[in-house]
């Protein structure tokens, strides 16, 4: 049984040093021209130039591999399914259609979904997800896409239907896959934030992602006011509890003269409290990645984490993959990351 175990564990380690990771252009065209079933992130100019195929793939210029964090528009992020996946079929929803995305997801298998940031299926995301009650042995997991926010280099959102050459910036594009018999995926959350509870209590009224006016402990204020008073640091995201779910909820900086720009769609009348801000964030982010299962073939992380992981990379070695602006764990949340592992029926992961 041993000897297994060490063989699985050298599967799992080719598997997924070998496969996902930067990739030149010339190389993610030789995997699509090799029929390689690809969930690929690059720079929009590099998505202009990739052949039709069985891909989808969303902008992006930040990512964690070879160890480090790095900022590339020259080279494309590459998550390689081929070989974990019986079949696939790829779908593109407008926010019209978003409801309709968990009938089409397989009863054995997971569903890749990407959306565009700032979309109107961004902010439907965020609230119907929530109101699903989704099956856990066929998760779906994802992100909301961007590059360079906040910053004068940012990019227009779009994600591709690799499968018909198509760009959108205001549709969400579905990777729907089935596994091989026997085999069951599982999302696998590293949440390195918790709720202060000793901080003031805000909610808000209405579901937004441009956050003006919330309550805090009762008492009407507007948002971006309450923030400068406080004088809370970028970085420090809304943390609440849905329905069971931890939400973290990231803040874009600098902030607007009366309002506040989120990344992920507040909730209404869900109590939020700002997260502890502790120095030993980065020590904590290391510690429950030590835990974390390492039979990872997918991963994606909170673009508010870049310098965070830049700190804890040597633990973090394993989970290669995009920051991006949104994480989609059944729900839409941020600043965490998100570990697809899929693994045989009772097959142990090792870590």
């Amino acid at each position: 049984r041993f000897i297994e175990t060490l063989k699985q564990m050298q599967r799992d380690l080719c598997f997924y040093k070998g496969q996902n990771g930067l990739f030149s252009l010339e190389e993610t065209v030789g995997k699509i021209l090799s029929k390689r079933l690809l969930v690929v992130f690059a720079d929009r100019s590099l998505l202009a130039l990739l052949p039709r195929g069985t891909w989808i793939g969303g902008v992006c210029t930040r990512f964690f591999a070879r160890g480090e964090c790095v900022r590339t528009g020259k080279e494309v992020f590459v998550i390689d399914l081929t070989d974990v996946v019986q079949d696939h079929r790829i779908e593109v929803y407008p926010d019209f259609a978003l409801e309709s995305l968990q009938g089409d997801m397989s009863n054995a298998g997971f569903s890749f979904l990407m959306i565009p940031s700032y979309s109107v299926v961004h902010r439907l995301a965020g609230i119907q997800f929530v109101a699903r009650r989704w099956n856990e042995s066929s998760p779906i997991m994802g992100c909301v896409v961007a590059a360079d926010v906040g910053s004068s280099l940012m990019q227009e959102s779009v994600v591709v239907d690799g499968q018909r050459g198509a760009m959108y910036t205001d549709s969400a594009v579905v990777l729907h896959c089935k596994l091989f018999a026997g085999d069951r995926a599982r999302l696998e959350v590293i949440n390195p934030f918790s709720a202060d509870m000793q901080s003031d209590v805000i909610s808000f009224s209405t579901s937004s992602l441009v956050l003006r006016e919330c309550l805090v402990n009762g008492k009407t204020w507007n948002f971006a006011d309450y923030i400068r008073q406080r004088g809370i640091q970028e970085g420090v995201p809304l943390v609440g509890n849905v329905q069971g779910m931890t939400q973290n909820v990231s803040l874009l900086f600098p902030l607007g003269k009366q309002s506040v720009t989120a990344s992920s769609t507040v909730l209404p009348l869900i109590p939020y409290r700002f997260a502890k801000s502790s120095e030993m964030l980065d020590e904590r982010y290391v510690e429950v990645a030590r835990r974390a299962t390492r039979t990872v073939v997918a991963s994606v992380h909170g673009y508010g984490n870049y310098e965070m992981m830049s700190r804890a990379s040597e633990s973090m070695e394993m989970f290669s993959g995009p920051f991006v602006l949104g994480e989609i764990a059944m729900l839409l949340t941020n600043q965490v990351t998100v570990n697809l592992v899929v693994s045989s029926a009772g097959e142990k992961a090792w870590s």
